[in-house]
């Protein structure tokens, strides 16, 4: 029943002329119904997680959909932003002074704590998400600010570093596109 009022809301916010309501509810039924056309079992529709890291509860996190592939669990954020505005969302994102406070670094240093797995940020377009990728990984290596914050959280400068060579390899892992 939950899951139906879910998304009802969801469907209900795509035809919204409401001002302030995001549009990427539409994606987002697009990415889940590929989901399940690709076999994964979809275990929630934003549905909020509690992130721990090193022991420590960092926030709660809503996510789009939570997929189950062979016991393998992810949460997956859905993005429809247009190409242009990619860049600065991301560092926003990154920063915390975008409207969901810190949601991409949460997700990273979730990812990190996974082992580079069980969170995917699914774009609309292979444009935005290449600008998504190249946004994210220039930030993570010249943003004073940011990798202070996460080098406090991954456990040191060296630890930091070889997380930011990892996933600069894992990149399409991360950033996904859904065709």
């Amino acid at each position: 029943m939950a899951q139906r009022y879910v998304i009802s809301r969801v469907i209900a916010d795509i035809s919204s002329a409401t001002p302030g309501i995001a549009k990427g509810s539409g994606f987002q039924i697009i990415a889940i119904n590929k989901a399940i056309k690709d076999g994964k079992k979809i275990i929630g529709i934003e549905a909020n997680r509690l992130i721990t890291i090193g022991g420590r509860a960092l926030r709660n996190r809503r996510y789009d959909y939570i997929e189950e592939v062979n016991g393998v669990v992810t949460n997956v954020e859905c993005k429809s932003w247009i190409p242009s505005a990619v860049a600065s969302r991301i560092r926003a994102s990154l920063k915390g002074t975008d409207v969901h406070g810190e949601q991409l670094m949460v997700d990273l240093l979730d990812f990190n704590r996974k082992e580079l797995s069980g969170v995917r940020w699914e774009f609309d377009s292979e444009e935005a998400a290449e600008i998504a990728r190249a946004a994210m990984m220039h930030t993570l290596r010249n943003d004073k600010e940011i990798r202070k914050t996460m080098t406090e959280h991954i456990g040191g400068d060296i630890k930091y570093k070889k997380f930011i060579d990892l996933l600069d390899d894992e990149l399409t892992t991360f950033i996904t596109v859904v065709k």
